[in-house]
């Protein structure tokens, strides 16, 4: 069971949970109150103090995109990435833009 550690209404924590939910991974959220995220049990799996944090039998993945890689890899269900590498190079771009621009630090919408 995946485990995933995310302030509840978190962006980034969501992309997690949804990533669960379409790869049909079993899962279970581990709530963080604000200001636990950059405690030290936190720190363990998110040495930068972000969510999400996921752990799997004792592998502990941090930051959104390599967590929803990682459920794409070991998932069921229709893959989360295009097959071709101009269709998957796209999505990299836009998600790359996404999170430099468009979220500041603090995950707040950023002014463009």
């Amino acid at each position: 069971m995946i485990v995933v550690h995310s302030i509840p209404g978190s962006p980034f924590g969501r992309a997690a949970l949804i990533g669960c939910i379409e790869k049909q991974a079993s899962y279970r959220l581990a709530p963080l109150k604000p200001g636990e995220n950059v405690g030290p049990e936190h720190r363990t799996r998110h040495p930068l103090g972000r969510v999400p944090a996921i752990e799997d039998d004792g592998f502990v993945v941090y930051e959104t995109q390599a967590i929803l890689r990682y459920h794409d890899a070991i998932g069921r269900g229709p893959a989360l990435t295009p097959a071709g590498p101009k269709a998957a190079a796209r999505m990299n771009q836009v998600i790359g833009a996404i999170a430099g621009y468009f979220f500041t630090r603090s995950g707040v919408m950023a002014r463009v």
